[in-house]
């Protein structure tokens, strides 16, 4: 019999060809299932990290751009660029990524680095300068999407060097999806373009995050987080502090922004006014941790700054701030069921002739190391504060004079409604809740003046924090004037101006409470240059008040609440009259001697002397203790280490 074993051999050969034959054919079927698909080492791209693949890159966008559309795709690889990219119109340019991924292992050691997986970029033409072309740019209807952009010669230790913009959007629906730039000096430059659409995309920017600007159709911003996940070292991480805006908008019509957050930067979010306009539109959801200032409008659209739902933390810097609105905005920013939290030295900072609105927001964690300083603090324009939760027993609202309107209604305060209304405006302020009753300036204080030397003065001791800035008001050549006791700081200045017109201290004091509904509460003293004085007392003084009451002598007058006795004010008067020296000289001698008597009888924990000369603009003597156990012993010993004019004998 013949040896057939070759047949074997022949059939084993025809069933080995037949398979590739399979498999070529399997192949071409995928190609021809998405013949819209090209990879790009097709077209020569490395991927290795060290060869150049700008032009491999750019081949394989143009080929598919003229081809009328479609995905240029870059697998796995580290593709290192030394130029930078233009992605023509209908071309996706996509990495592996279906959702961006997190690379913190150059931070964190044994987590994953940038170019350990995936599809990264190694960008660094431009190194710097901010000048020159992006890396990258979208064009209408173009994508990127799936891929990490890493800066491979930013040092994590230094300050960063300059680069261009990693992303800029132009055109019609220009898209980044699911992309983690892990270190750009500037992130993505979304301006002149329309409908453009920036989803789950995370890392550091350094510089700028996104800035929005010269948009005309709406721009849609989502899931957006930036991080210091690429480093937090020191000197880098403090000038990204000093330095850094997460998130800037200037002219966009109708902007979305969903469920965006920024941590370490010099301001979360910047509103701003750029030659094409300023912005307007719904912000949801949006978030700034660990920043100088979390949000800053410096303009904004009259349609509105609609933002709800938002998270505001401020602690770092020389005067952290969650929300500041500068003197020149226009336009209506509202917040809506906001939480803002700290220690930080105020919740807002409020300017400009625009409105402002909080509501149903909640402050907490706000006054400064002293604790003093209000949650909202508002110098001009129209503030709106409705349905709010204010956490701490602190100051809540100061409206200063400026302020054109103003409604107040509706919060709830714990502690004492602290409320500072200095507004010569239109303000309504009722309906809030307190846990107990406005706290007031329990206070014992001394006006006075001298006609020979053309000096006057005022002195003030309270268990009410830095009272003597708030309670007493002394002009030269007019006289002296406190308001105490549910006090009332607008009054000061308007006081002496009546009292400058020529009005009787008696006149000034009826024309004050006139429309006052709190008159029965207030304790008010006044002084004119030739010694006439007035004097105000509670008819209804809190309950606690204990002794209340005035006296008045040649060129003085002496008033206190709260007190511990009459002991008090008989003290003060007879110290004044005995006391040899200047007017600053008895003043001072007045309070020690009123302290000495028992003072405020809850204690002494502010205290404070203005005195004011003829000649001399201003105050020409101020002297204040804030916050202290003891503080018009305090306040003496200051006074007695002082050299100062005003301490000479009278002349």
């Amino acid at each position: 019999m013949r040896d057939k074993s070759w047949m074997w051999v022949l059939s084993g050969a025809v069933v080995v060809c037949l398979s590739w034959a399979v498999a070529i054919c399997a192949e071409s079927t995928i190609q021809t299932a998405v013949p819209d698909h090209y990879d790009v080492r097709q077209f020569g791209a490395a991927g290795d990290g060290k060869t150049d693949d700008t032009a491999a890159f750019q081949k394989a966008l143009d080929t598919v751009g003229k081809a009328g559309g479609g995905v240029v795709y870059a697998s796995r690889g580290n593709y290192f660029f030394a130029g930078h990219l233009n992605v023509p119109n209908a071309v996706t340019l996509a990495g592996v990524w279906q959702s961006v991924p997190a690379h913190n292992g150059i931070r964190d050691r044994g987590l994953p680095k940038p170019t350990d997986d995936g599809t990264t970029f190694l960008v660094t033409e431009g190194a710097g300068s901010e000048d020159g072309p992006a890396f990258l740019t979208l064009n209408t209807d173009s994508t990127l999407k799936g891929v990490v952009i890493y800066y491979p010669e930013q040092n994590a230790s230094e300050e960063p060097k300059p680069y261009p913009w990693a992303i800029a959007m132009r055109g019609k629906n220009p898209a980044v999806l699911a992309i983690e730039m892990l270190n750009p000096y500037n992130g993505i430059d979304a301006m002149h373009n329309e409908r453009h659409l920036i989803r789950d995309v995370q890392g550091q920017p350094l510089r700028r995050g996104i800035t929005v600007d010269d948009i005309y159709d709406i721009g849609r911003i989502e899931n957006v987080h930036f991080n210091p996940w690429w480093s937090n070292r020191p000197k880098l991480f403090q000038w990204q502090m000093n330095n850094g805006e997460a998130f800037i908008f200037a002219r966009s019509d109708w902007q979305y922004v969903f469920n965006t957050f920024c941590f370490g930067y010099k301001i979360g979010y910047k509103f701003t006014k750029s030659n094409r306009g300023v912005c307007n539109g719904n912000f949801l959801g949006i978030g700034a941790d660990d920043c100088q200032t979390a949000l800053v409008v410096e303009d904004s659209a009259p349609f509105g700054l609609l933002i709800t739902n938002g998270e505001f933390v401020s602690f770092h810097g020389p005067d952290p701030t969650m929300i500041e609105v500068a003197q020149t905005n226009k336009g209506s920013v509202r917040f809506v069921n906001c939480a803002y939290w700290g220690p930080c030295n105020q919740i807002a900072r409020i300017a400009g002739t625009g409105t402002v609105g909080f509501s149903d927001c909640t402050f907490t964690q706000w006054g400064g190391k002293e604790g003093n300083r209000p949650a909202i603090q508002a110098q001009s324009g129209t503030i709106l504060v409705r349905g709010c939760e204010f956490r701490q027993d602190r100051p809540q609202i100061q409206l200063r004079e400026d302020v054109r309107r103003a409604i107040i209604a509706e919060n709830i305060f714990t502690g004492a409604e602290r409320i500072d209304n200095q507004s010569k405006g239109n303000v309504q302020i009722g309906q809030n809740v307190a846990d107990k009753p406005a706290e007031v300036s329990g206070t014992f204080s001394i006006v006075a003046v001298d006609p020979n030397t053309g000096v006057c003065g005022a002195a003030v001791a309270s268990k009410y924090p830095a009272v003597g800035k708030v309670v007493p008001y002394v002009r030269a050549g007019v006289g002296a004037f406190c308001t105490q006791h549910w006090h009332n700081p607008p009054w000061g200045e308007q006081a002496l101006d009546l009292l400058a017109k020529g009005e009787l201290p008696e006149q000034v004091l009826a024309e004050l409470l006139r429309d006052d509904p709190q008159r029965d509460k207030r304790q008010l003293a006044i002084i004119d240059m030739t010694g006439r004085a007035a004097n105000r007392n509670p008819a209804n003084a809190d309950p606690s008040g204990i002794w209340w009451g005035a006296a008045s002598g040649r060129y003085y007058a002496c008033q206190g609440n709260t007190l511990a006795g009459q002991k008090v004010i008989f003290a003060m008067a007879r110290a004044y009259e005995e006391t040899k020296g200047s007017l600053a000289d008895r003043l001072m001698a007045a309070l020690v001697a009123g302290d000495a008597a028992g003072g405020d009888h809850r204690g002494r924990l502010a205290a404070g002397i203005r005195v004011a000369k003829v000649g001399i603009e201003g105050y020409w003597l101020e002297l204040y203790v804030d916050k202290s156990d003891d503080a018009v012993t305090e306040l003496a010993k200051k006074y007695a280490e002082l050299e100062h004019e005003a301490k000479q004998s009278s002349k």
